[in-house]
């Protein structure tokens, strides 16, 4: 077989939509995708279709997806079946190593089941490759992608073990079950890596199931490791041209992968941290002025002072078109982790003797590459306690924006307690003096206690002051490099290619130094397990040289800028440089001046149906986007409200309402 021939030729169209697909988005910008208006449509994106179910939100395009998806496995595999069962003879199913036609039609079946499987293999790794540019074209977010791959994975671990099932009970009726379980030839299929890649699959797939998954998360996170012995067994196990197939995806999950541990791998000094009356901090790390991200992106924190080993995810509450060289991330209490994080920091800010230093590992920012909310004549944001916090990012953003209209906002957040409203006062009060939100109307907030009585005398809102905590900054700070920002779409473009053409050369230079020699011109043949172990070899090879090569050459750039004086990758920072402003020192009220007592509501939820109506009633906006990011039952709730009005709106085109669920949730 021309291994290296056919992986260009099976893996190569992937591998250039992903490399056109960067160009693209840093030929347009980030931001340009997102600026101009739409008609007044819902979108079949945003029209949804399912609400309650298994599969979570399903909107039309999606429904869709999945009906074109489902339709062509179960093509490909009546044509396969068709196909083998129209050619039976005696002579093949005694060639086969069957006594009975059932033996050889089920065996026959569960080879082709084995095809479709490593059809959903091909695309499984493609959603969680965090960094690929042609996923978030098409409006594939990091929320989004999740799902996406729940949703295939699944798919192929059905069909997978279904695969097995098939070839066990053929086994079993001929007797000789282990010994072809534990088989492994030179040459053909390998049947003992088969096995091994199921049962880590398998292993991977219990410890997925949403409750196992929310009780034990850490159970979940470090099986789902198990994913390197799925890959390597899977592809010793498949032969090589399905193999070449899959390889595609596989590619661009480990680039992205090895670029994601090479910047988790640098620590970065937290510069600031805020305490907030409803258990609640905001923590503010320093940056590269190149990191650009987009409102309601994500990070992934790790503070080994906390654990060594657990990364969570939490939305980003700054804008990088206000904040150049920060980046700020709010965190409610609401496990053990977060726990001890408040604990730390409360102790910090008690200790008056000294100043403690707190550094973190960091992954991404990941989300949208476009302000697609900026498409918006309108906004209805709609925030369930902590998730507030995206929110807080996307006022700051419109802000920013110089835009010949500015949406309108309404803000509504539904808290448990009167003191969860102090959230709010991330809100800078210097970004609300300047843009003159209250006098412009641009800004509404409506605020709903739900489990506190409204008081009974007429009283002000508490002055709701948070606590600041400067740690120890002295020195030198990296910061958070710009590895996968929206920046360096370009700069991705060219390692897509060039690792690419890296492997090719590998693994060409692997095939003529030990499988070439044996296996041409003579009879032996080399085993074919051991040909896509090269492949893996390869592959691996050819990342890690090469990302490491571009790193360092980055890294050198980097120290003749410093030696320059013109570098940003780290910060000179001297003890008493971050001094707050008066309003972060002492605390503030002023974005609480935003809920006058008509806004605050007590002992009750929101009724989004009225809500809806009243927004349809006032023209409220003619294109609406509805931003949900809270519990699953409100998100629900939104959704179906959104539903209803989406089906009226078919005859009334007047006003839209789109919605988006913005909550990251494993």
């Amino acid at each position: 077989m021309h291994t290296g021939p056919d992986i260009f030729l099976y893996s190569f169209l992937l591998i250039l939509l992903a490399v056109l697909g960067a160009i693209y988005l840093q030929a347009h910008g980030y931001q340009d995708l997102s600026l101009a208006k739409k008609k007044v449509r819902v979108k079949l994106s945003r029209r949804l279709i399912f609400i309650r179910g298994p599969l979570g939100f399903v909107s039309a395009a999606e429904l869709l997806t999945i009906i074109i998806f489902v339709g062509l496995m179960v093509w490909t595999l009546y044509s396969y079946v068709s196909n083998d069962f129209s050619k039976i003879s005696p002579k093949k199913v005694l060639k086969s190593g069957n006594h009975h036609l059932w033996q050889y039609k089920l065996e026959r079946f569960g080879v082709r089941l084995g095809y479709i499987g490593n059809l959903c293999l091909a695309v499984m790794f493609l959603p969680v490759t965090r960094g690929l540019d042609l996923l978030q074209i098409i409006g594939v977010h990091f929320e989004m992608s999740v799902k996406y791959h729940i949703w295939v994975a699944n798919t192929m671990m059905v069909i997978y073990t279904l695969h097995g099932v098939c070839f066990s009970v053929v086994w079993g009726s001929r007797n000789s079950l282990l010994k072809e379980l534990t088989r492994w030839d030179r040459t053909g299929r390998a049947n003992l890596p088969g096995v091994i890649a199921l049962l880590s699959g398998i292993i991977m797939w219990l410890t997925s199931i949403k409750p196992i998954r929310r009780k034990f998360f850490e159970l979940f996170y470090y099986t789902h490791h198990l994913y390197v012995v799925f890959t390597v067994f899977s592809s010793l196990h498949i032969n090589d041209r399905h193999f070449c197939t899959v390889l595609s995806g596989i590619f661009l999950f480990l680039l992205d992968r090895f670029l994601r541990f090479l910047q988790s791998g640098r620590t970065v000094k937290i510069l600031s941290a805020r305490i907030l009356p409803c258990k609640a901090i905001e923590l503010t790390l320093s940056k590269h002025p190149d990191l650009k991200y987009i409102s309601t992106s994500v990070i992934l924190l790790k503070i080994p002072v906390i654990s060594r080993l657990q990364w969570h995810p939490f939305s980003i509450t700054s804008s990088s078109s206000v904040d150049k060289d920060r980046i700020s991330v709010m965190i409610k209490c609401q496990g053990e982790w977060t726990e001890r994080l408040y604990n730390f920091i409360y102790a910090s800010h008690l200790s008056k003797t000294r100043t403690v230093s707190l550094s973190a590992a960091v992954e991404g920012p990941y989300g949208p590459d476009s302000n697609y909310f900026l498409r918006y004549d309108s906004l209805l944001l709609i925030a369930g306690g902590s998730g507030v916090t995206p929110f807080l990012s996307i006022l700051q953003e419109i802000r920013s924006q110089q835009l010949n209209s500015t949406p309108r906002v309404l803000l509504i957040i539904v808290v448990k307690k009167r003191e969860d409203l102090s959230m709010l006062n991330l809100i800078s009060p210097t970004l609300l003096h300047q843009s003159g939100l209250q006098s412009q109307g641009f800004l509404k907030v409506e605020a709903f206690v739900t489990q506190e009585e409204a008081p009974d005398y007429e009283s002000p809102l508490p002055n709701y002051e948070f606590k600041v905590v400067q740690f120890e900054t002295k020195g030198i700070s990296s910061t958070i490099p710009a590895l996968l920002g929206t920046e360096v779409k370009l700069w991705r473009a060219s390692l897509i290619l060039i690792t690419f053409v890296v492997f090719l050369v590998l693994l060409g230079l692997l095939n003529s130094l030990f499988v070439y020699p044996k296996d041409h011109n003579s009879y032996n043949i080399y085993p074919s397990w051991e040909r896509r172990l090269f492949i893996d070899l390869a592959l691996v090879m050819g990342i890690c040289i090469t990302v490491s090569a571009m790193a360092i050459w980055r890294w050198k750039t980097c120290m003749k800028l410093r030696a320059y004086g013109h570098d940003h990758s780290t910060v000179k920072l001297e003890e008493g440089s971050l001094e707050l402003p008066m309003w972060e020192e002492h605390g503030c009220t002023d974005c609480l001046s935003l809920l006058h007592l008509d806004n605050v509501h007590y002992g009750r939820r929101p009724d989004f149906q009225g809500i809806f109506s009243t927004c349809a009633k006032e023209k409220f906006g003619s294109n609406v986007g509805v931003l949900v990011s809270g519990p699953q039952g409100m998100q629900e709730s939104v959704a179906s409200v959104c539903r209803q009005h989406c089906s009226s709106a078919t005859n009334n085109s007047t006003i839209a309402f789109n919605f988006h669920s913005i909550s990251f949730c494993l």
